[in-house]
């Protein structure tokens, strides 16, 4: 982050939390304006390789298909096709990829 002497003091605190923020990863357009609008969406890649696999496991398929027809009320299918039985995911167990997933989603740090 470069100098904040041109920013005004009161407004100083505000650029060095989007700095952090930006070094995290998350992404900010600012307009032209005086006003700061932001929206972020944050998600890890380790929800996205679950997602990935879900539609591999021939168990997940067929609750995604009980899900569909209304045979499996815990199980919900998101509008983007994604498994979840209440608000977790469903993890696949393709190549015993189900013990890697969760060991580095409990050792996240």
């Amino acid at each position: 982050m470069g100098s904040l002497a041109h920013i005004a003091p009161t407004k100083r605190l505000l650029a060095k939390d989007i700095q952090r923020l930006e070094d995290t990863g998350i992404e900010f357009n600012v307009g032209n304006s005086e006003a700061l609008l932001a929206c972020a969406q944050a998600e890890s890649s380790l929800v996205e390789r679950i997602k990935a696999t879900q539609y591999e496991d021939e168990r997940l398929c067929k609750y995604i298909d009980e899900a569909l027809v209304g045979k499996n009320k815990d199980m919900i299918v998101e509008s983007d096709g994604v498994l979840r039985m209440g608000d977790r995911l469903c993890v696949a167990d393709i190549d015993g990829s189900r013990h890697a997933i969760l060991e580095e989603s409990h050792n996240y740090k």
